[in-house]
Protein backbone atom coordinates (compact mmCIF):
# COMPACT_ATOMS: atom_id res chain seq x y z
CA UNK A 1 0.00 0.00 0.00
CA UNK A 2 1.10 3.64 0.40
CA UNK A 3 4.56 4.22 1.90
CA UNK A 4 4.51 5.43 5.48
CA UNK A 5 1.39 3.50 6.44
CA UNK A 6 1.62 1.30 9.50
CA UNK A 7 1.22 -2.42 9.22
CA UNK A 8 -2.07 -2.17 11.08
CA UNK A 9 -3.38 0.36 8.52
CA UNK A 10 -2.30 -1.88 5.64
CA UNK A 11 -4.15 -4.86 7.10
CA UNK A 12 -7.20 -2.66 7.67
CA UNK A 13 -7.21 -1.48 4.04
CA UNK A 14 -6.83 -5.01 2.68
CA UNK A 15 -9.61 -6.26 4.91
CA UNK A 16 -11.84 -3.42 3.79
CA UNK A 17 -11.36 -4.22 0.09
CA UNK A 18 -11.94 -7.92 0.76
CA UNK A 19 -15.15 -7.12 2.66
CA UNK A 20 -16.42 -4.95 -0.22
CA UNK A 21 -15.75 -7.70 -2.78
CA UNK A 22 -17.43 -10.32 -0.57
CA UNK A 23 -20.44 -8.05 -0.05
CA UNK A 24 -20.72 -7.52 -3.80
CA UNK A 25 -20.59 -11.26 -4.42
CA UNK A 26 -23.32 -11.81 -1.84
CA UNK A 27 -25.45 -9.06 -3.37
CA UNK A 28 -25.19 -10.60 -6.83
CA UNK A 29 -26.04 -14.04 -5.51
CA UNK A 30 -29.22 -12.73 -3.87
CA UNK A 31 -30.27 -10.42 -6.70
CA UNK A 32 -33.01 -11.72 -8.99
CA UNK A 33 -32.98 -9.52 -12.09
CA UNK A 34 -36.39 -10.85 -13.14
CA UNK A 35 -37.89 -8.86 -10.26
CA UNK A 36 -36.11 -5.62 -11.16
CA UNK A 37 -37.89 -2.95 -13.21
CA UNK A 38 -36.38 -1.49 -16.37
CA UNK A 39 -35.39 1.87 -14.84
CA UNK A 40 -33.86 0.18 -11.79
CA UNK A 41 -31.97 -2.22 -14.07
CA UNK A 42 -30.56 0.74 -15.99
CA UNK A 43 -29.45 2.33 -12.71
CA UNK A 44 -27.84 -0.93 -11.62
CA UNK A 45 -26.03 -1.07 -14.95
CA UNK A 46 -24.59 2.39 -14.32
CA UNK A 47 -23.46 1.43 -10.81
CA UNK A 48 -21.87 -1.82 -11.92
CA UNK A 49 -20.12 -0.01 -14.79
CA UNK A 50 -18.61 2.45 -12.31
CA UNK A 51 -17.65 -0.42 -10.04
CA UNK A 52 -15.98 -2.13 -12.97
CA UNK A 53 -13.95 1.02 -13.71
CA UNK A 54 -12.96 1.39 -10.05
CA UNK A 55 -11.90 -2.26 -9.80
CA UNK A 56 -9.87 -1.93 -13.01
CA UNK A 57 -8.03 1.04 -11.53
CA UNK A 58 -7.37 -0.78 -8.27
CA UNK A 59 -6.13 -3.84 -10.13
CA UNK A 60 -3.76 -1.76 -12.26
CA UNK A 61 -2.24 0.06 -9.27
CA UNK A 62 -1.93 -3.13 -7.21
CA UNK A 63 -0.42 -5.06 -10.12
CA UNK A 64 2.13 -2.33 -10.73
CA UNK A 65 3.20 -2.44 -7.06
CA UNK A 66 3.33 -6.24 -7.08
CA UNK A 67 5.55 -6.35 -10.16
CA UNK A 68 7.80 -3.64 -8.69
CA UNK A 69 8.28 -6.03 -5.78
CA UNK A 70 9.11 -8.90 -8.22
CA UNK A 71 6.11 -10.97 -7.17
CA UNK A 72 5.85 -12.29 -10.75
CA UNK A 73 9.40 -13.65 -10.58
CA UNK A 74 8.69 -15.52 -7.37
CA UNK A 75 5.58 -16.95 -9.05
CA UNK A 76 7.74 -18.35 -11.86
CA UNK A 77 6.25 -16.17 -14.61
CA UNK A 78 8.37 -15.20 -17.61
CA UNK A 79 7.29 -11.58 -17.34
CA UNK A 80 5.06 -9.23 -15.40
CA UNK A 81 2.60 -9.26 -18.32
CA UNK A 82 2.39 -13.06 -18.29
CA UNK A 83 1.76 -13.09 -14.54
CA UNK A 84 -0.99 -10.46 -14.71
CA UNK A 85 -2.60 -12.04 -17.79
CA UNK A 86 -2.79 -15.41 -16.05
CA UNK A 87 -4.26 -13.85 -12.92
CA UNK A 88 -6.84 -11.77 -14.81
CA UNK A 89 -7.70 -14.20 -17.59
CA UNK A 90 -6.76 -11.65 -20.26
CA UNK A 91 -4.13 -11.39 -23.00
CA UNK A 92 -0.59 -10.29 -22.29
CA UNK A 93 -1.18 -7.24 -24.48
CA UNK A 94 -4.11 -6.20 -22.26
CA UNK A 95 -1.95 -6.81 -19.20
CA UNK A 96 0.77 -4.62 -20.66
CA UNK A 97 -1.75 -1.83 -21.20
CA UNK A 98 -2.91 -2.20 -17.61
CA UNK A 99 0.62 -1.80 -16.26
CA UNK A 100 1.34 1.14 -18.56
CA UNK A 101 -1.83 2.86 -17.36
CA UNK A 102 -0.75 2.47 -13.74
CA UNK A 103 2.65 3.92 -14.59
CA UNK A 104 1.11 6.95 -16.31
CA UNK A 105 -1.29 7.53 -13.40
CA UNK A 106 1.76 8.56 -11.41
CA UNK A 107 3.22 10.69 -14.22
CA UNK A 108 -0.08 12.39 -15.07
CA UNK A 109 -2.09 13.29 -11.93
CA UNK A 110 -5.16 14.21 -14.03
CA UNK A 111 -5.32 10.65 -15.35
CA UNK A 112 -4.86 9.16 -11.88
CA UNK A 113 -7.62 11.29 -10.36
CA UNK A 114 -10.11 10.43 -13.11
CA UNK A 115 -9.39 6.72 -12.87
CA UNK A 116 -9.66 6.66 -9.08
CA UNK A 117 -13.01 8.44 -9.34
CA UNK A 118 -14.28 5.74 -11.71
CA UNK A 119 -14.69 8.17 -14.63
CA UNK A 120 -12.61 6.29 -17.22
CA UNK A 121 -12.84 2.70 -18.40
CA UNK A 122 -9.70 0.59 -18.59
CA UNK A 123 -9.71 0.87 -22.40
CA UNK A 124 -10.00 4.66 -22.38
CA UNK A 125 -7.38 4.98 -19.65
CA UNK A 126 -4.95 2.81 -21.62
CA UNK A 127 -5.40 4.97 -24.74
CA UNK A 128 -4.87 8.20 -22.80
CA UNK A 129 -1.88 6.74 -20.96
CA UNK A 130 -0.19 5.79 -24.23
CA UNK A 131 -0.80 9.24 -25.74
CA UNK A 132 0.46 11.11 -22.67
CA UNK A 133 3.74 9.22 -22.94
CA UNK A 134 4.24 10.94 -26.30
CA UNK A 135 2.98 14.34 -25.09
CA UNK A 136 2.63 14.74 -21.29
CA UNK A 137 1.10 18.22 -21.70
CA UNK A 138 -1.98 16.71 -23.37
CA UNK A 139 -3.06 14.74 -20.28
CA UNK A 140 -5.62 17.21 -18.94
CA UNK A 141 -7.26 17.82 -22.31
CA UNK A 142 -7.43 14.12 -23.20
CA UNK A 143 -8.79 13.09 -19.81
CA UNK A 144 -11.53 15.72 -19.90
CA UNK A 145 -12.57 14.73 -23.42
CA UNK A 146 -12.46 11.01 -22.58
CA UNK A 147 -15.11 11.44 -19.88
CA UNK A 148 -17.80 12.10 -22.48
CA UNK A 149 -16.33 10.77 -25.74
CA UNK A 150 -16.86 7.22 -26.97
CA UNK A 151 -13.92 4.83 -27.05
CA UNK A 152 -13.63 5.36 -30.81
CA UNK A 153 -13.49 9.13 -30.32
CA UNK A 154 -10.88 8.80 -27.57
CA UNK A 155 -8.72 6.65 -29.84
CA UNK A 156 -8.89 9.26 -32.60
CA UNK A 157 -8.03 12.06 -30.15
CA UNK A 158 -5.05 10.09 -28.86
CA UNK A 159 -3.88 9.20 -32.36
CA UNK A 160 -3.91 12.91 -33.25
CA UNK A 161 -1.76 13.65 -30.19
CA UNK A 162 0.74 10.94 -31.13
CA UNK A 163 0.88 12.25 -34.71
CA UNK A 164 1.55 15.78 -33.47
CA UNK A 165 4.38 14.54 -31.25
CA UNK A 166 6.28 13.13 -34.24
CA UNK A 167 8.46 14.99 -36.72
CA UNK A 168 8.00 15.00 -40.50
CA UNK A 169 10.79 12.46 -40.89
CA UNK A 170 9.21 10.26 -38.22
CA UNK A 171 5.94 10.32 -40.18
CA UNK A 172 7.65 9.41 -43.45
CA UNK A 173 9.63 6.60 -41.84
CA UNK A 174 6.50 5.25 -40.17
CA UNK A 175 4.51 5.28 -43.42
CA UNK A 176 7.33 3.53 -45.26
CA UNK A 177 7.50 0.89 -42.50
CA UNK A 178 3.72 0.34 -42.66
CA UNK A 179 3.85 0.01 -46.44
CA UNK A 180 6.63 -2.58 -46.30
CA UNK A 181 4.50 -4.61 -43.89
CA UNK A 182 1.24 -4.31 -45.88
CA UNK A 183 -0.82 -7.47 -46.32
CA UNK A 184 -4.19 -8.87 -47.34
CA UNK A 185 -5.02 -12.21 -45.70
CA UNK A 186 -8.02 -14.51 -45.92
CA UNK A 187 -9.09 -17.63 -44.05
CA UNK A 188 -12.09 -19.79 -43.20
CA UNK A 189 -13.19 -19.69 -39.56
CA UNK A 190 -14.59 -22.55 -37.47
CA UNK A 191 -18.14 -21.83 -38.57
CA UNK A 192 -17.10 -21.99 -42.21
CA UNK A 193 -17.35 -18.26 -42.92
CA UNK A 194 -14.87 -16.52 -45.19
CA UNK A 195 -12.83 -14.01 -43.18
CA UNK A 196 -10.17 -11.48 -44.04
CA UNK A 197 -7.75 -8.95 -42.65
CA UNK A 198 -5.62 -6.26 -44.24
CA UNK A 199 -3.05 -3.64 -43.31
CA UNK A 200 -2.00 -0.64 -45.40
CA UNK A 201 -1.06 3.02 -45.18
CA UNK A 202 -3.98 5.38 -44.42
CA UNK A 203 -3.79 7.09 -47.84
CA UNK A 204 -4.38 3.72 -49.54
CA UNK A 205 -7.26 3.04 -47.15
CA UNK A 206 -8.75 6.42 -48.02
CA UNK A 207 -8.56 5.58 -51.73
CA UNK A 208 -10.17 2.18 -51.17
CA UNK A 209 -13.04 3.61 -49.13
CA UNK A 210 -13.60 6.43 -51.63
CA UNK A 211 -13.86 4.03 -54.57
CA UNK A 212 -16.16 1.72 -52.61
CA UNK A 213 -18.51 4.48 -51.48
CA UNK A 214 -20.66 4.81 -54.65
CA UNK A 215 -21.04 1.02 -54.85
CA UNK A 216 -22.06 0.88 -51.20
CA UNK A 217 -24.56 3.70 -51.77
CA UNK A 218 -26.06 1.76 -54.71
CA UNK A 219 -26.44 -1.36 -52.57
CA UNK A 220 -28.01 0.69 -49.79
CA UNK A 221 -30.46 2.36 -52.20
CA UNK A 222 -31.52 -0.96 -53.73
CA UNK A 223 -31.93 -2.53 -50.30
CA UNK A 224 -33.94 0.40 -49.01
CA UNK A 225 -36.15 0.32 -52.11
CA UNK A 226 -36.83 -3.36 -51.40
CA UNK A 227 -37.73 -2.58 -47.78
CA UNK A 228 -34.65 -4.36 -46.38
CA UNK A 229 -32.56 -2.85 -43.57
CA UNK A 230 -29.10 -4.13 -42.74
CA UNK A 231 -25.98 -2.85 -41.03
CA UNK A 232 -23.52 -0.67 -43.02
CA UNK A 233 -20.86 -3.39 -42.78
CA UNK A 234 -23.21 -5.75 -44.63
CA UNK A 235 -23.54 -3.27 -47.47
CA UNK A 236 -19.76 -2.81 -47.48
CA UNK A 237 -19.23 -6.52 -48.22
CA UNK A 238 -21.66 -6.39 -51.14
CA UNK A 239 -20.05 -3.17 -52.39
CA UNK A 240 -16.55 -4.66 -52.32
CA UNK A 241 -17.69 -7.67 -54.33
CA UNK A 242 -19.56 -5.49 -56.82
CA UNK A 243 -16.55 -3.24 -57.29
CA UNK A 244 -14.27 -6.24 -57.87
CA UNK A 245 -16.69 -7.80 -60.38
CA UNK A 246 -17.08 -4.47 -62.20
CA UNK A 247 -13.29 -4.11 -62.50
CA UNK A 248 -12.92 -7.70 -63.68
CA UNK A 249 -15.63 -7.24 -66.34
CA UNK A 250 -13.42 -4.84 -68.31
CA UNK A 251 -10.02 -6.14 -67.18
CA UNK A 252 -7.48 -5.99 -70.06
CA UNK A 253 -6.07 -9.24 -71.40
CA UNK A 254 -2.49 -8.08 -70.87
CA UNK A 255 -0.51 -9.89 -68.18
CA UNK A 256 -0.67 -8.29 -64.77
CA UNK A 257 2.50 -6.35 -64.02
CA UNK A 258 4.30 -7.21 -60.78
CA UNK A 259 3.53 -4.85 -57.92
CA UNK A 260 6.19 -2.31 -57.01
CA UNK A 261 7.71 -2.31 -53.56
CA UNK A 262 7.43 1.47 -53.32
CA UNK A 263 4.31 3.27 -52.06
CA UNK A 264 2.08 4.47 -54.90
CA UNK A 265 2.44 8.18 -55.69
CA UNK A 266 -0.66 8.78 -57.77
CA UNK A 267 -3.88 7.26 -59.00
CA UNK A 268 -4.59 6.35 -62.65
CA UNK A 269 -5.53 9.16 -65.01
CA UNK A 270 -9.02 10.34 -63.96
CA UNK A 271 -9.89 10.70 -67.67
CA UNK A 272 -9.79 6.91 -68.01
CA UNK A 273 -13.37 5.56 -67.99
CA UNK A 274 -14.43 3.81 -64.81
CA UNK A 275 -15.21 0.12 -65.29
CA UNK A 276 -18.93 -0.50 -65.60
CA UNK A 277 -20.47 -3.48 -63.87
CA UNK A 278 -22.28 -6.16 -65.84
CA UNK A 279 -26.01 -5.62 -65.23
CA UNK A 280 -27.59 -8.15 -62.95
CA UNK A 281 -30.54 -8.59 -60.65
CA UNK A 282 -30.61 -6.55 -57.43
CA UNK A 283 -28.86 -8.32 -54.57
CA UNK A 284 -31.05 -10.16 -52.12
CA UNK A 285 -29.86 -8.60 -48.84
CA UNK A 286 -32.61 -9.92 -46.61
CA UNK A 287 -32.27 -12.87 -44.25
CA UNK A 288 -33.15 -16.18 -45.83
CA UNK A 289 -35.92 -18.18 -44.11
CA UNK A 290 -34.09 -21.39 -45.01
CA UNK A 291 -30.42 -21.38 -43.97
CA UNK A 292 -28.09 -22.36 -46.76
CA UNK A 293 -25.82 -20.96 -49.45
CA UNK A 294 -27.24 -17.74 -50.90
CA UNK A 295 -27.44 -17.34 -54.68
CA UNK A 296 -25.00 -15.04 -56.44
CA UNK A 297 -26.84 -11.71 -56.64
CA UNK A 298 -24.65 -10.39 -59.47
CA UNK A 299 -22.82 -7.08 -59.43
CA UNK A 300 -24.56 -3.78 -58.84
CA UNK A 301 -24.81 -1.92 -62.15
CA UNK A 302 -23.33 1.58 -62.05
CA UNK A 303 -23.22 4.45 -64.48
CA UNK A 304 -19.81 5.74 -65.51
CA UNK A 305 -19.07 8.89 -63.55
CA UNK A 306 -16.27 10.99 -62.09
CA UNK A 307 -13.99 9.50 -59.47
CA UNK A 308 -15.20 9.83 -55.87
CA UNK A 309 -13.85 12.53 -53.60
CA UNK A 310 -11.47 12.17 -50.66
CA UNK A 311 -12.02 15.02 -48.21
CA UNK A 312 -9.13 16.19 -46.04
CA UNK A 313 -9.25 18.78 -43.24
CA UNK A 314 -5.80 20.19 -42.45
CA UNK A 315 -4.30 23.26 -40.83
CA UNK A 316 -2.41 25.50 -43.25
CA UNK A 317 0.59 25.78 -40.91
CA UNK A 318 0.82 21.98 -40.59
CA UNK A 319 0.63 21.53 -44.37
CA UNK A 320 3.49 24.00 -44.89
CA UNK A 321 5.56 22.62 -42.00
CA UNK A 322 5.09 18.97 -42.93
CA UNK A 323 3.76 17.74 -39.57
CA UNK A 324 1.18 18.73 -36.99
CA UNK A 325 1.76 20.34 -33.63
CA UNK A 326 -0.56 20.20 -30.58
CA UNK A 327 -3.95 21.66 -31.41
CA UNK A 328 -3.55 21.32 -35.19
CA UNK A 329 -5.58 19.07 -37.43
CA UNK A 330 -4.81 16.59 -40.23
CA UNK A 331 -7.85 14.38 -40.79
CA UNK A 332 -9.26 12.32 -43.65
CA UNK A 333 -13.04 12.13 -43.55
CA UNK A 334 -14.10 8.59 -42.69
CA UNK A 335 -10.54 7.53 -41.79
CA UNK A 336 -9.57 9.84 -38.93
CA UNK A 337 -6.36 11.63 -37.90
CA UNK A 338 -3.42 10.93 -40.21
CA UNK A 339 0.16 12.24 -40.54
CA UNK A 340 0.63 15.22 -42.85
CA UNK A 341 2.83 12.98 -44.99
CA UNK A 342 -0.28 10.94 -45.78
CA UNK A 343 -2.12 14.05 -47.00
CA UNK A 344 0.89 15.00 -49.12
CA UNK A 345 0.86 11.53 -50.69
CA UNK A 346 -2.74 12.15 -51.77
CA UNK A 347 -2.20 15.64 -53.16
CA UNK A 348 -1.40 14.33 -56.65
CA UNK A 349 -4.91 12.90 -56.93
CA UNK A 350 -7.33 14.96 -59.00
CA UNK A 351 -10.21 13.88 -56.78
CA UNK A 352 -8.68 15.13 -53.51
CA UNK A 353 -10.68 17.90 -51.82
CA UNK A 354 -8.58 19.83 -49.31
CA UNK A 355 -10.27 21.93 -46.64
CA UNK A 356 -7.56 24.23 -45.32
CA UNK A 357 -8.26 25.97 -42.04
CA UNK A 358 -6.53 28.66 -40.02
CA UNK A 359 -7.13 28.05 -36.34
CA UNK A 360 -10.83 27.18 -36.02
CA UNK A 361 -11.95 29.02 -39.17
CA UNK A 362 -12.17 27.32 -42.55
CA UNK A 363 -10.28 29.63 -44.94
CA UNK A 364 -10.72 27.83 -48.24
CA UNK A 365 -12.45 24.83 -49.72
CA UNK A 366 -10.71 23.60 -52.87
CA UNK A 367 -13.10 21.50 -54.92
CA UNK A 368 -12.28 21.13 -58.62
CA UNK A 369 -15.22 21.31 -60.99
CA UNK A 370 -17.83 21.78 -58.25
CA UNK A 371 -20.41 24.53 -57.69
CA UNK A 372 -20.89 26.54 -54.47
CA UNK A 373 -23.49 24.09 -53.15
CA UNK A 374 -20.92 21.29 -53.26
CA UNK A 375 -18.42 23.52 -51.46
CA UNK A 376 -20.96 24.13 -48.70
CA UNK A 377 -21.48 20.40 -48.30
CA UNK A 378 -17.73 19.87 -48.15
CA UNK A 379 -17.36 22.48 -45.42
CA UNK A 380 -20.13 20.73 -43.46
CA UNK A 381 -18.35 17.38 -43.80
CA UNK A 382 -15.16 19.00 -42.54
CA UNK A 383 -16.96 20.60 -39.59
CA UNK A 384 -19.07 17.62 -38.51
CA UNK A 385 -16.64 14.73 -38.97
CA UNK A 386 -18.82 12.56 -36.72
CA UNK A 387 -22.48 12.52 -35.74
CA UNK A 388 -23.17 15.73 -33.79
CA UNK A 389 -25.17 13.95 -31.08
CA UNK A 390 -23.07 14.04 -27.89
CA UNK A 391 -21.39 10.70 -27.22
CA UNK A 392 -21.94 9.38 -30.76
CA UNK A 393 -18.75 9.13 -32.78
CA UNK A 394 -20.10 7.38 -35.88
CA UNK A 395 -18.13 8.74 -38.84
CA UNK A 396 -19.50 6.74 -41.78
CA UNK A 397 -22.87 6.90 -43.52
CA UNK A 398 -23.69 10.30 -42.02
CA UNK A 399 -26.73 12.18 -43.33
CA UNK A 400 -27.27 15.94 -43.56
CA UNK A 401 -30.16 17.21 -41.46
CA UNK A 402 -31.92 20.58 -41.59
CA UNK A 403 -32.05 21.33 -37.87
CA UNK A 404 -34.70 23.91 -38.67
CA UNK A 405 -36.96 22.57 -41.41
CA UNK A 406 -36.48 24.10 -44.84
CA UNK A 407 -40.24 24.55 -45.13
CA UNK A 408 -40.08 26.98 -42.21
CA UNK A 409 -37.15 29.07 -43.50
CA UNK A 410 -36.93 28.55 -47.29
CA UNK A 411 -33.16 28.95 -47.08
CA UNK A 412 -30.16 26.84 -46.12
CA UNK A 413 -27.25 28.09 -44.01
CA UNK A 414 -24.41 26.32 -42.26
CA UNK A 415 -25.85 27.28 -38.87
CA UNK A 416 -29.00 25.33 -39.71
CA UNK A 417 -27.30 22.14 -40.90
CA UNK A 418 -25.82 19.20 -39.01
CA UNK A 419 -24.64 15.71 -39.87
CA UNK A 420 -26.30 12.80 -38.05
CA UNK A 421 -25.82 9.06 -38.21
CA UNK A 422 -28.75 7.15 -39.67
CA UNK A 423 -29.93 5.99 -36.24
CA UNK A 424 -30.12 9.47 -34.69
CA UNK A 425 -31.44 10.99 -37.92
CA UNK A 426 -34.33 8.51 -37.85
CA UNK A 427 -34.99 9.25 -34.17
CA UNK A 428 -35.14 12.98 -34.89
CA UNK A 429 -37.24 12.67 -38.05
CA UNK A 430 -39.69 9.99 -36.98
CA UNK A 431 -39.05 8.99 -33.35
CA UNK A 432 -40.05 12.15 -31.51
CA UNK A 433 -36.53 13.33 -30.65
CA UNK A 434 -35.42 16.95 -30.89
CA UNK A 435 -32.14 18.53 -32.01
CA UNK A 436 -32.45 22.22 -31.06
CA UNK A 437 -30.87 24.59 -33.57
CA UNK A 438 -27.31 25.48 -32.48
CA UNK A 439 -26.39 29.16 -32.49
CA UNK A 440 -23.29 30.58 -34.10
CA UNK A 441 -21.89 27.27 -35.34
CA UNK A 442 -20.81 28.70 -38.69
CA UNK A 443 -18.66 26.86 -41.19
CA UNK A 444 -15.68 26.20 -38.98
CA UNK A 445 -17.06 25.54 -35.51
CA UNK A 446 -18.74 22.30 -34.48
CA UNK A 447 -22.23 23.02 -33.16
CA UNK A 448 -22.96 22.45 -29.49
CA UNK A 449 -26.24 20.54 -29.43
CA UNK A 450 -28.56 18.65 -27.13
CA UNK A 451 -30.56 15.60 -28.13
CA UNK A 452 -33.61 14.53 -26.17
CA UNK A 453 -37.15 13.15 -26.58
CA UNK A 454 -39.66 15.73 -27.76
CA UNK A 455 -43.21 14.52 -28.59
CA UNK A 456 -43.82 17.68 -30.67
CA UNK A 457 -41.24 16.66 -33.30
CA UNK A 458 -42.72 13.56 -34.84
CA UNK A 459 -42.62 14.76 -38.44
CA UNK A 460 -39.76 14.56 -40.90
CA UNK A 461 -37.37 17.51 -40.82
CA UNK A 462 -35.91 17.19 -44.33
Amino acid sequence: MLSGMTMTAEVRELAGVAAIIDALAACLAALDMRCVGGDDAARLTEMFARGERLCATGKALAARRATDCSVHERAGARSAEEWLAGLSGTSERAAQGCLTTAEQMEAAPELGEACKAGELSAEKAAEVADATKADPSSAGRLVEAAKSRSLKGVREDCRAVRNAAKSRQDDQDRLARIHRGRYFRTWIDREGAGCGSFRMTPDLLARLLAWMHPYQQDVYDQSRHAGIREKPECYAVDALLSMAEAANATRPADPVQPATSQPPTSEPNPETPVATAVPGPPPDLGPSPNPGPSPDPGPVARNVGPPPTIIVLIDHAALVRGHTEPGECSVIDGVGPVPVATVQALMADAFLCAVVRDGTDIRSVVHLGRDPTARQRTALIARDRTCVVPGCDVSTGLEIDHVTTWVATHHTTMDELARLCRHHHALKSYGGWSLPAPRGAGAGSRPQVAFHPDPSTRTASI
